[in-house]
């Protein structure tokens, strides 16, 4: 199951709309606009392969999401997916 890390940190889990995937539109408004995905290597927690975050985040201003980014080892802004993989289409 997906899970939402807040720029306050808080991990929210994510249910697609139609129970399966994940839909580009869906993803846009969780993240405020423009996706970007991020692949993580060694998968978070042994299942989480990707992350989606805002491809304008930098330019938008967006501030640091530290706890997103400790999981991720990257510097990321903004509000932060992480998908189990096959749950974006």
């Amino acid at each position: 199951m997906a899970f939402l890390v807040t720029i306050g940190g808080i991990r929210s889990p994510l249910i697609p709309k139609n129970s399966t995937d994940f839909k580009l539109e869906e993803l846009q408004k969780l993240v405020g606009g423009n996706i970007e995905l991020f692949s993580i290597d060694p998968p978070l927690e042994g299942k989480y392969p990707e992350g989606i975050c805002n491809e304008d985040g930098l330019g938008l201003g967006l501030p640091y999401n530290q706890r997103a980014s400790s999981m991720a080892h990257l510097d990321l802004v903004g509000p932060v997916v992480f998908l189990e993989k096959g749950e974006m289409r």
